[in-house]
């Protein structure tokens, strides 16, 4: 199978649909389970694409949050619930789905303010039992970098 950037695709496709829908909830779920719907109908199961996939389009989606200055807390709460549908949908399982959804938004640590990290651990925690924690072990995998600078809001 031909390989496509996954996470650029969803992080278009977010931003796109929420300045036509102001629900962020909907709107994320919605790209997220139709982007994975699509991508996972072609693979079989097992297959060792699935995990990048699913990584990939959790990254672009929350890419996308960052990008438009949405509520990423709640913002990953409702890439997970996009996520663990898709899993239900395709016989995947949710935890290891959910886990590897987790991965791909952890990657995205350097752009992140650390009290963000941590608000997005205690939300998708009160979602999802036990994947705050997941997400802190995913954090400590992804290499130490130079942190970008926060932004300074007037």
């Amino acid at each position: 199978m031909d390989r496509f950037n996954l996470a650029q695709l969803t992080k278009v496709m977010l931003a796109t649909r929420l300045k036509e829908v102001p629900d962020l909830a909907e709107a994320t779920r919605q790209v997220v389970f139709e982007t994975l719907k699509t991508y996972l109908r072609n693979l079989p199961p097992g297959s060792p694409e699935l995990r990048e996939g699913v990584r990939e389009v959790a990254r672009g989606a929350v890419t996308a949050l960052l990008i438009l200055d949405q509520r990423l807390p709640r913002g990953t709460v409702h890439v997970l619930k996009g996520v663990d549908l898709a899993a239900s949908s395709y016989e995947l399982d949710p935890g290891e789905a959910l886990t590897w959804a987790l991965e791909g938004i952890a990657d995205l640590k350097r752009f992140v303010p650390m009290d963000a990290l941590l608000w997005i651990s205690q939300e998708i925690e009160q979602e999802f039992m036990g994947t705050g924690q997941v997400f802190k072990a995913c954090l400590a995998k992804v290499p130490e970098f130079e942190r970008v600078p926060e932004r300074k809001t007037t």
